[in-house]
């Protein structure tokens, strides 16, 4: 075997690495504005789908095409979600600063509505990377996948989960987790949602 042959798996799978760091980094940077973080998240997507399919494309030049073409309904979908999640957040440190029988219930409802919002997020920028659509369709058609393929979404949610917790859990983790905390999960989700989307693409080209 040819060590520096194009078509060498350990080639391959370094250019995966590389491909996958870079996705991440430029992610991470254009999330850190706040308002562009729906676009960032919509292009991580976008390209997160064409490395699981294996389809050819630039990493950079695909993201800011993704970007760029999407960033109005994004930006609205983002604001929608951190407005949402900002609430909810609130009302769980309200709960937990407080006492009473109630509680953990009360604890347990608002962790339960942050993990809701965290999984329809997460699919509606995944179905906005891919598809031409409102955003009341987006957020309705994420809403339905959502809960249609729970086990998957929450699957999802637990590979976003997971590089946080490992960073926090064992430190000499983090560098690792900084460079792929965004775009592993991303590729993940692709491998997780890839069949529906077949199947929507399918719907949409014979409607």
């Amino acid at each position: 075997m040819n060590l520096f042959d194009m078509d060498n798996p350990v080639l391959v799978f370094l250019g995966r690495v590389a491909d996958l760091m870079i996705l991440n980094m430029l992610t991470l940077v254009l999330c850190l504005p706040v308002v562009t973080a729906g676009a960032a998240l919509t292009g991580m997507h976008y390209v997160a789908l064409k490395i699981y399919r294996d389809e050819d494309c630039w990493i950079i030049r695909s993201f800011f095409h993704s970007f760029k073409g999407n960033f109005r309904q994004a930006t609205v979908i983002w604001g929608i979600f951190l407005a949402a999640g900002a609430a909810a957040a609130y009302c769980l440190m309200l709960v937990l600063s407080g006492e009473g029988p109630l509680r953990l219930a009360a604890v347990l409802c608002a962790g339960m509505c942050l993990a809701v919002l965290f999984m329809i997020g997460t699919t509606a920028f995944t179905l906005l990377a891919r598809f031409d659509n409102t955003v009341k369709g987006t957020l309705y058609n994420a809403a339905v996948l959502t809960f249609t393929l729970l086990p998957r979404s929450i699957a999802v949610l637990l590979l976003h989960a997971a590089p946080v917790l490992a960073a926090m859990y064992v430190p000499a983790l983090l560098p690792v987790a900084v460079l792929f905390f965004l775009s592993v999960p991303a590729l993940g989700t692709a491998w997780l949602y890839d069949p529906a989307i077949r199947r929507l693409e399918d719907q949409a080209r014979s409607a």
